[in-house]
């Protein structure tokens, strides 16, 4: 994730970016908010999900690749303006959130 932001940090100023992210506490084993199944196979069996994030934290993450969220929400609210608008049907887990967020100028 930091090398994609890296990567990312050379965007211009104005640039829009909608990402993804699964819980940190999920990705931690602390709290699998009832998705046992979806915890063993991605964490424990493939381990393919690593890096999650809290909401609180996102802001310090991107900041720093001069990003600024803009929006955070989690799964109802991201099935309500994105998903759906889209006619899309997607199943978007409680662990799931999702960032919409904009390139600022470089600080000084």
């Amino acid at each position: 994730m930091r090398s994609t932001f890296q990567f990312l940090a050379n965007a211009p100023p104005g640039s829009r970016l909608m990402f993804t992210y699964v819980l940190r506490d999920f990705i931690d084993g602390q709290n699998t908010y009832g998705q046992d199944t979806l915890y063993r196979r991605f964490r424990v069996t493939d381990q393919v999900w690593r890096f999650g994030l809290q909401p609180a934290d996102v802001a310090a993450f991107v900041g720093p690749y001069t990003w600024k969220v803009l929006e955070d929400v989690g799964a109802v609210e991201y099935t309500e303006r994105y998903l759906g608008p889209a006619g899309r049907t997607d199943p978007v887990a409680r662990i799931e959130r999702a960032v919409h967020a904009m390139k600022v100028l470089e600080s000084a």
